[in-house]
């Protein structure tokens, strides 16, 4: 599984949260194998030489289980459609990203690696966020699950657009109301398109507005040009926090509740049912068409409580008595 990989557990009351594969090499155990059997020897006594019953194996967890990857990366490039994000990492790190002159070029998550004097960054290019996002809109949830682990962001805002500020807003709010503590993760902004005339008019007219709604200063940019990018970059290498090497610790998933051994028997409209587990593992394995067999299987179950726990429920001679799969008449 690729590191950031989150495994859930699907079941019908609720999905639930097994662990999450947050380095390269740890291990998890979703599931347990069952608890080996026992041949017949095992069953050997003094009085009985030549035992003909066994015990099954005990058989493994089952569970349904959901992989989910949140990609981990230093800094994720968020923004507004066409904002010029994929631009900006191709020329940042050595990415080739899909890069054209319409919305929704880029349509899943896409990575680079930037260097910025001593820091090596990894950049995650984050498809355009439109309203609403954080409830799903334009595959808005499938992108924000990866922002959640990147640890700072460069929000662009695209130079083009009528209201920058508006635009920077729209973008915000979905982060904000996606949670996960995003919205207190370190950003920058950056107005793109400066090598455009009419871009570079509306940041000199509305730059100063953006900044005040922005709480922070911006930078202009013009990544086919160059202009700002370094700029740029030695902020975002500021903000993002250096790494830090941490003992990863997963917990591990425990055993489902296994059934015990001490057997109970429900009555039934055909009969009574027993439930017990080293019951039915015996029958697993045994050969009932031997009489001496059964007669094993009978002091087993006498061993086990079986017997007593039926005559307590009322089991008369004639009645269907049922383990597991098996059915017999009770004499």
């Amino acid at each position: 599984m690729p590191v950031g990989t989150v495994v859930w557990e699907v079941a019908e009351e609720e999905t639930r949260l097994l662990t999450e594969l947050t380095a390269d090499g740890v291990e998890a155990v979703v599931a347990y194998g069952g608890r080996g059997g026992f041949g017949n020897v095992h069953f050997a006594s003094s009085t009985n030489q030549e035992p003909l019953i066994a015990l099954g194996g005990e058989p493994g967890e089952e569970r349904v289980i959901e992989l989910e990857v949140k990609l981990f990366a230093d800094v994720a490039l968020l923004g507004a459609p066409n904002a010029g994000k994929s631009t900006l990492l191709s020329v940042i790190s050595r990415a080739k990203p899909k890069i054209a002159d319409y919305p929704f070029t880029t349509l899943e998550p896409g990575f680079g690696v930037a260097n910025e004097g001593d820091r090596v960054l990894v950049a995650l290019d984050v498809p355009g966020l439109i309203e609403g996002a954080h409830e799903g809109r334009g595959l808005g949830l499938e992108f924000l699950r990866h922002c959640e682990r990147a640890r700072a962001f460069i929000h662009l805002v695209d130079g083009m657009a009528e209201d920058l500020s508006g635009e920077y807003e729209m973008v915000r709010g979905e982060v904000m109301a996606y949670g996960a503590g995003l919205g207190e993760k370190p950003h920058v902004v950056a107005v793109t398109k400066m090598d455009v005339p009419e871009a570079r008019e509306r940041y000199a007219a509305q730059g100063e507005g953006l900044a005040s709604v922005a709480g922070t200063a911006i930078v202009g940019i013009a990544a086919v040009t160059g202009e700002g990018v370094r700029e740029l970059m030695r902020r975002v290498a500021s903000v993002v926090p250096a790494d830090e090497e941490k003992p990863v610790d997963v917990a591990p998933i425990p055993r489902m509740e296994r059934r015990g051994a001490t057997p109970s028997v429900c009555r039934e409209e055909t009969g009574f049912a027993v439930s017990c587990a080293l019951a039915e593992r015996m029958l697993d394995v045994v050969d009932l068409g031997n009489w001496r067999a059964r007669l094993q299987f009978h002091r087993e179950l006498n061993r086990l409580g079986v017997i007593e726990a039926l005559e307590r429920a009322g089991v008369a001679p004639g009645d269907t008595v049922r383990i597991g799969e098996f059915e017999m008449e009770w004499e």
